[in-house]
């Protein structure tokens, strides 16, 4: 049996409720990896004790990625149009969902968020473009008095 039966998933969730580290991946030191792995092992040797699936820690771990991923691809097929060339796996998804757990969304970069200028400054940078095309972010810089990066990111 592959699917797992209620009484494995009431216990898995009770592991996870008093494992909430675990649950969210938020442990990535060495030893809180071992110890997470071998937690892992323990629930699923209790888990298989109750019958239904019989998964090893590793594969009850990634099991709701790899549902998800298999979901993905059957919505995808089922909902037509273009076929991407490649499906993301369960790897993908659980670094998606850990993402969002640490509070990151994948895509947005990290640091300093940048800046936007305001009107008035951006303003004045067209009207010297206006005034003379062929002016150098330097010259814009000199008249303006903001640094030329701030006025090579307005113009672009």
């Amino acid at each position: 049996m592959s699917r797992p039966t209620s009484q494995q998933l009431e216990s898995l969730v009770e592991f996870l409720e008093l494992n909430p580290g675990i649950a969210k991946g938020l442990l990535h030191t060495a030893h809180a990896k071992n110890d997470t792995r071998r937690k892992w092992d323990d629930i699923s040797l209790n888990l298989n004790a109750l019958g239904g699936a019989q998964k090893t820690g590793k594969t009850f771990r990634k099991g709701n990625a790899s549902e998800a991923a298999r979901l993905f691809r059957q919505q995808v097929q089922n909902g037509g149009g273009p076929q991407p060339e490649t499906w993301p796996d369960h790897r993908m998804i659980l670094r998606v969902h850990n993402s969002y757990m640490e509070g990151r969304l994948p895509g947005r970069r990290s640091g300093r968020p940048s800046e936007m200028s305001d009107p008035d400054t951006v303003q004045s940078v067209v009207e010297e473009v206006v005034r003379d095309p062929s002016v150098s972010v330097r010259t814009i810089e000199r008249r303006i008095g903001i640094p030329k990066s701030q006025a090579h990111r307005i113009l672009k």
